[in-house]
């Protein structure tokens, strides 16, 4: 406090906060939320300290700790919950996986069958058409 410059006591006092109107967007721009802050936030508060009774502030410290806290446990609920559902599609997924490599299992089961069996056909094939080969070279 010591450090700050010497002024005229009759000066008017500066409005810092002149540049900002009904549409701006304080939350949009850190130096208008600034300048928000310091001239409509504290000087309200501020106001609101001093002509009220001790109180008050208590009931706002308290209320603004419900509500800290209110906000905290419904952002615990939303991440547990994001969680929930991230385990059960991850259930879901592995599932799905299995069904997939049991899918190409039995796939090949299949396709071994069928390729024995068609073996099976053409031997049975070829070992009807070398007995027809044998009996026309007999003849």
């Amino acid at each position: 406090m010591m450090e700050l410059p010497m002024r005229d006591p009759n000066m008017p006092l500066e409005v810092r906060w002149s540049s900002l109107k009904q549409g701006t967007k304080v939350w949009a721009d850190r130096s208008s939320s600034a300048n928000y802050a310091r001239g409509v936030l504290i000087p309200r508060v501020a106001a609101d300290l001093y002509s009220s009774s001790s109180e008050v502030p208590i009931d706002w410290a308290l209320k603004s700790m419900v509500l800290s806290q209110h906000y905290c446990m419904t952002l615990v609920d939303h991440v547990h919950d994001a969680g929930q559902v991230i385990s059960v599609m991850d259930n879901k997924t592995e599932g799905l996986k299995k069904e997939i490599t049991d899918l190409k299992v039995e796939s090949r089961l299949e396709a071994i069958v069928v390729a024995e069996q068609r073996a099976f056909r053409a031997q049975a094939l070829a070992d009807h058409l070398k007995t027809e080969l044998e009996e026309a070279g007999q003849r």
